[in-house]
């Protein structure tokens, strides 16, 4: 099973965004403690529902068309890393506003009870004692571009991100064994991909940093060119890197395989 705290935090981002606040207040805890971070403008702590609400007010009443996009989830025990970039126009300046914030969500007994606000991912890494990892935020962004260049079919970033001794495993390597090893060999594997299927794209759900590994939980829809099988389930990726590219790629049909590739399945 995927960790229980992550999937609860996760969910209950999914509700605050869609501004389905009673439903996610029935996931916190009456007695919550909100706090900002010292290094953030008028840092505050607050106390209960009302003070979550003023909390949230705080800051999104600062901005316009304020938007909150959920990017990461990290487990550290009793507390979830979540890293968030915000959208909005400025209030007062009526300039467009991208802001990354990371917060760190504590739970007890199935609720939140500790909403801790940090301007950085690495601040909120140190919080929970796992600062090392903050050092591989670029591996995580280098994950998470190449996504968006497979699913664009831009071979040549794809290629500029992996290491030359890269190796991927797909989904057809746990039937046939199949392998693409190097550069041109994912060059091949997207060529593959296009020659069987329509419109093969993954999205990325929840990405997982590890150090050297991410591991990631994501979206697969596809059509097949000759069954007309129509693909729309979840997976999982194990990404390896060396000094910032991609070395191996390995795919699992079931997400929880992923995360206990890296340690992270209970």
């Amino acid at each position: 099973m995927w960790q229980e705290n992550v999937q609860l935090v996760k969910h209950w981002f999914q509700l605050f965004d869609r501004g389905e606040m009673e439903a996610a207040l029935q996931h916190v805890d009456p007695a919550i403690e909100t706090i900002e971070g010292a290094e953030l403008p008028g840092a505050a702590s607050y106390l209960g529902h009302a003070g979550l609400a003023m909390a949230y007010d705080h800051w999104a009443g600062q901005w316009d068309d304020f938007r909150m996009e959920l990017k990461e989830l990290i487990d550290a025990g009793g507390d979830v890393v979540a890293v968030t970039r915000h959208h909005g126009t400025g209030r007062a300046s009526g300039v467009a506003v991208e802001a990354h914030v990371a917060y760190v969500l504590t739970v007890e007994d199935g609720r939140l009870v500790r909403l801790r606000i940090f301007n950085t991912k690495a601040q909120a890494l140190e919080a929970v004692g796992l600062g090392g990892q903050a050092m591989s935020q670029e591996n995580v962004d280098v994950v998470q571009r190449s996504f968006e260049a497979f699913n664009a079919r831009d071979v040549d970033d794809l290629v500029n991100m992996s290491d030359p001794d890269a190796e991927w495993l797909p989904f057809r390597a746990q039937l046939e064994g199949i392998v693409y090893r190097r550069h041109e060999g994912i060059r091949q594997f997207v060529r593959d991909m296009d020659e069987d299927w329509h419109a093969f794209r993954i999205d990325p759900l929840e990405l997982h940093d590890r150090g050297e590994r991410v591991a990631v939980i994501g979206r697969v829809r596809a059509l097949g060119r000759a069954s007309t099988v129509d693909i729309d389930s979840l997976a999982g990726f194990v990404f390896e890197l060396r000094g910032g590219r991609i070395w191996r790629v390995t795919s699992h049909s079931d997400p929880d395989a992923a995360l206990e590739a890296v340690g992270l399945r209970e």
